[in-house]
């Protein structure tokens, strides 16, 4: 899993970026193998303005195919980071499940067809 990671049109310390790192990596480390490449991008929307103003983003692109992308927006950047990571958690894990019912599901019924297909003539 290569992991990018990029802070625009704010100044945030590097211990933030460690932590994003981090918490990514803990919330996505059972699917590594399956993430081809994971895009994370914190952004301060209002400036020095203030408010609920930091967005972040993940973008994951799963192997073989596949896009899974989540947004959380929270006036502390590390809040943020949080829901963000269990919310793409919990996506990437719903849609690899879907995936492997899918094919279950097609394996089941072409092992069906073909044993109904199978059979002699009575």
């Amino acid at each position: 899993m290569e992991l990018r990671l990029r802070v625009r049109h704010a100044d945030f310390p590097e211990i933030l970026r460690a932590y994003a790192e981090r918490r990514l990596g803990f919330a996505l480390s059972r699917f590594a193998n399956r993430i081809g490449r994971l895009t994370a991008r914190i952004d301060d929307v209002n400036g020095p303005r203030g408010g609920i103003d930091k967005l972040c983003c993940i973008n994951a692109k799963l192997i073989p195919t596949g896009t899974v992308v989540m947004h959380a927006v929270d006036a502390n950047a590390v809040v943020a980071i949080d829901r963000v990571a269990d919310r793409i958690a919990r996506a990437v894990r719903r849609k690899l499940e879907r995936r492997r019912d899918r094919r279950r599901r097609s394996n089941k019924l072409w092992a069906g067809g073909l044993a109904q297909t199978a059979r002699p003539a009575q």
